[in-house]
């Protein structure tokens, strides 16, 4: 009996330590079982951004394809394009694309002739065929008006009322087209054919003389430029500054000639400068409108006197060239014919 009882002791104490045994065992499997569960937890989060990862690149890829081929379409027009109209003509069309960058419009208040342009006019010289900046326009050059001629030492060259109104009706006769210095230099510039009928009038100096000629000039609807000296207006043999707000007001293009009319060949780079930015002040001063075009008194300049007129924004200028000859590179040194040259 006794012996039963021990037995069934070292049963009890065998299956509460294969209990404990399993308990632990169990603690063991789930603290296994959670390592494990945190172990896949952390796998499929990095697989989600793996997934995710790839989902954003392929839409993105995806939209970098749709882009690539949409400029690529966009191109293909663009030389297709440019290949039509360079086979018709791509002296014209060319220039244009550099002048996108340059004017939103044509109807902008003021153009320029920016540095780059005259780089590709350099290139140009290789090929003119490409760049061809060059067209005839005539521009007749007046100075003094008087009721009969005069000549002499230090007299300025002179028209009479009566040969300046026939030059007129001549031009008229042979139906001829008045534009101003401004227009035919923005024609030039956007490469717009210049029809061989357009010309141009410039009376400079500002002798008393031209408000007759101006008067003349209007009863005919002829469109000039007169190039004033600032500092000569007012005096004896010049217009006065109410004659010259009135040839301004009617429309006339005004110009400006320097401050004093001097020869400005001769002057340091300060003086020069200062003829030229005074003159322009004075004019936009008094006439209250922009001055974009300047006349070399005497036709005397330098290389300097170039960059100081572009410096201070001027467009156009009139070199000292007798031609009908213009060239867009010598914007600033338009060339003219004496009246009484072209006449005869």
């Amino acid at each position: 009996m006794e012996e039963k009882n021990q037995e069934k002791i070292l049963n009890l104490r065998n299956n509460q330590n294969l209990g404990n045994f399993f308990s632990k065992n169990t603690i063991d499997l789930r603290k296994n079982s959670s390592y494990f569960s945190k172990k896949k937890e952390e796998k499929a989060k990095e697989f989600f951004y793996f997934s995710e990862s790839i989902k954003k690149k392929s839409s993105f890829f995806s939209f970098s394809t749709i882009f690539t081929s949409i400029f690529a379409v966009f191109l293909s027009i663009i030389f297709v394009g440019s290949g039509i109209i360079g086979a018709v003509s791509l002296k014209f069309w060319l220039p244009k694309v550099f002048y996108e960058n340059i004017l939103e419009n044509k109807n902008s208040e003021k153009i320029f002739i920016p540095d780059f342009l005259f780089e590709e006019i350099d290139k140009s010289k290789e090929d003119p065929d490409v760049f061809d900046f060059q067209t005839k326009h005539l521009i007749l050059r007046y100075e003094d008006f008087q009721e009969n001629f005069v000549e002499g030492l230090g007299v300025p060259p002179t028209t009479t009322f009566d040969e300046f109104i026939r030059n007129l009706d001549r031009l008229n006769s042979e139906n001829m087209t008045s534009v101003t210095i401004y227009d035919f230099l923005k024609s030039l510039f956007f490469k717009e054919k210049e029809s061989k009928k357009n010309y141009s009038v410039i009376l400079v100096g500002g002798y008393s003389g031209q408000y007759k000629a101006f008067q003349i000039l209007k009863s005919k609807k002829i469109k000039a430029t007169f190039f004033i000296p600032s500092e000569k207006i007012g005096k004896s043999g010049f217009l006065n500054w109410e004659e010259v707000r009135e040839i301004s007001d009617a429309g006339y293009e005004i110009g400006a000639t320097g401050y004093e009319y001097l020869r400005m060949g001769g002057m340091k780079t300060g003086e020069q400068n200062f003829q030229i930015k005074e003159s322009k002040k004075i004019l936009t001063q008094k006439l209250e409108k922009e001055i974009l075009l300047f006349y070399y008194p005497f036709g005397s300049y330098t290389a300097d006197t170039l960059a100081l007129v572009r410096n201070n924004e001027f467009v156009g200028g009139i070199g000292n060239g007798e031609s009908i000859n213009q060239d867009l590179a010598k914007s600033l040194e338009l060339q003219t014919l004496y009246a009484k040259s072209y006449f005869g």
